[in-house]
């Protein structure tokens, strides 16, 4: 019974967001590029992993509890609307923008 009293709803979602915060937390230190003694940091991709398996999970739950889908297409327009917003990534190697590489054809022309 001690088991079961610890997994209720309260309780998962208080885990759900404290990994949640960890993986935010990840992603700061990896923006930050490097360690304290001066090597990479890749806690991005371990994040990444974390909270895509977290997503697909919770999804899985979603689902067989039959939820209503009257909120995906306003997720996914406001997922849009976010991602246009944000710069698109400059300065990464092998990464080509668009605009970059038709102004350089035009100009070679």
């Amino acid at each position: 019974k001690a088991a079961a009293a610890l997994v209720s709803p309260q309780n998962t979602m208080v885990v759900v967001g404290y990994l949640e915060m960890w993986c935010a937390t990840f992603f700061l230190v990896s923006l930050a590029g490097t360690g304290s003694r001066g090597y990479k940091v890749p806690l991005a991709e371990a994040s990444n992993v974390v909270l895509i398996l977290l997503c697909a999970v919770l999804a899985s739950s979603h689902y067989m509890v039959q939820d209503g889908m009257q909120y995906v297409p306003g997720a996914l327009g406001l997922l849009l609307l976010l991602r246009l917003s944000l710069p698109s990534p400059k300065g990464q190697k092998g990464l080509k923008s668009v605009g970059s590489a038709g102004a350089a054809g035009s100009r070679a022309e």
